[in-house]
């Protein structure tokens, strides 16, 4: 008799303990979902900036490369490029990466870091916009203002 009260305590304490976590999102005792940043209960929440210079710099390049590979992609995808137009700008947007990194880490207030993170973008869009031809220039143009809008978005979120 005692057994079978120990086997219905603890099978009753596991279902408890999975049902707490059913409530907040799967592991994770804040209920946010690590890459979009929006809780269990369907609000984002307002993250900081992700500073990765902590990070090992085998991660750091992990993840450079990742959001590099992402941007060329779409880029390509929209823009069209050349192999050599892929090359050069995969370049430029992996130097970009690295001095935001810089900037993240540095110790700036948070405004700060954002207008010169503001300002390392607007270089290296000039740059990227030297190496497109005519027709790839507007087109960027476009996604430039895309970018502008969904950035605004965020901020009157925060």
């Amino acid at each position: 008799m005692k057994s079978i009260q120990k086997t219905i305590t603890v099978v009753l304490l596991l279902v408890s303990f999975t049902t707490v976590y059913a409530q907040d999102g799967y592991e994770d005792p804040y209920g946010a979902n690590k890459r979009s940043g929006v809780t269990g209960y369907g609000r984002r929440r307002n993250m900081p900036m992700r500073d990765i210079s902590k990070l090992p710099k085998k991660e750091q390049d992990k993840i450079r490369e990742e959001t590099a590979a992402k941007t060329i992609e779409k880029l390509n995808k929209e823009l069209h490029l050349d192999e050599l137009q892929l090359i050069v700008i995969t370049k430029v947007i992996t130097e970009n990466q690295k001095k935001q990194t810089a900037i993240a880490s540095g110790d700036d207030s948070e405004e700060a870091k954002i207008a010169e993170m503001n300002a390392s973008l607007v270089n290296t869009d000039r740059e990227i916009m030297s190496y497109l031809n005519k027709d790839q220039k507007e087109k960027f143009k476009v996604l430039i203002e895309e970018r502008i809008r969904k950035l605004e978005a965020l901020q009157d979120l925060r």
